[in-house]
């Protein structure tokens, strides 16, 4: 089996600047095999730099995305998620 998380894209609603936190969690570690840092420029809509993590044997997997609010208007629009997986059983 090979899953491999390569790539996360996110589309988020920020109500300040702001440093944007994301963790991948693998396989039900509570620690993260990834943690990767962006800032957001301003207040708004944004798609910032697209991550590139490189976890690799990810058969399982959870993605944490944090940052402050001012308490004005803030949220995620999207999340995409993007790698490769082989070994699947549906």
């Amino acid at each position: 089996e090979s899953d491999v998380i390569s790539r996360i894209k996110l589309a988020l609603r920020t109500d300040a600047a702001s440093t944007v936190t994301t963790k991948v969690y693998t396989n039900g570690s509570s620690t993260a095999s990834s943690t990767q840092t962006l800032t957001t420029a301003g207040a708004g809509f944004s798609i910032p730099t697209t991550l590139r993590p490189n976890v690799r044997n990810a058969r399982m997997w959870k993605l944490e995305t944090s940052w402050a609010s001012t308490g004005g208007d803030a949220g995620v629009e999207g999340i995409i998620v993007e790698g490769d997986s082989s070994g699947i059983t549906i």
